[in-house]
């Protein structure tokens, strides 16, 4: 379907799940980016310093733990 910006964002949780990478999922915003992404059904790919905070989250389908400011080619990571 062709949907609007402000379409998406009040779609419920059986009609779009998908998978979503999270950077800085621990953090004030992350965190509460990842809980809403979880009460909307989606599986949520979470990257954070802290991978062992966020085991056991609700939606998150994978925690990696990655400081990205130490990342700076593909092969260091």
């Amino acid at each position: 379907p062709n949907l609007q910006q402000s379409d998406a964002l009040h779609l419920r949780p059986a009609e779009v799940c998908v998978r979503i990478l999270v950077t800085g999922a621990t953090g004030f915003i992350g965190s509460a980016v990842v809980s809403r992404l979880a009460a909307s059904g989606h599986a949520i790919v979470a990257v954070s310093r802290n991978a062992s905070a966020l085991r056991g989250r609700p939606g998150v389908a994978l925690a990696i733990g990655l400081d990205m400011s130490s990342a700076t080619a593909p092969r260091t990571w």
